[in-house]
């Protein structure tokens, strides 16, 4: 590796989409193309958001919703 600092797996990716391929197989995936789009926007939001504010998240997320 030319980086010290970067590591040579990209196992804190894997962890962090862990939860949505859980979900994706629980609920058997999304029926079209459409609603696959929407939810990978979703979740784009939600978890740069989740990891910003993880101390409120719930009181944030809520008070953007209102």
């Amino acid at each position: 590796m030319d980086y010290e600092d970067l590591p040579c797996d990209k196992n804190k990716a894997e962890r962090d989409l862990r939860h949505f391929v859980i979900k994706r197989k629980i609920s058997f995936g999304t029926r079209n193309e459409k609603t696959s789009r929407i939810f990978e926007t979703l979740a784009t939001v939600f978890m740069t958001f989740w990891k910003k504010t993880k101390k409120n998240f719930f009181s944030e997320i809520t008070y953007l919703c209102i």
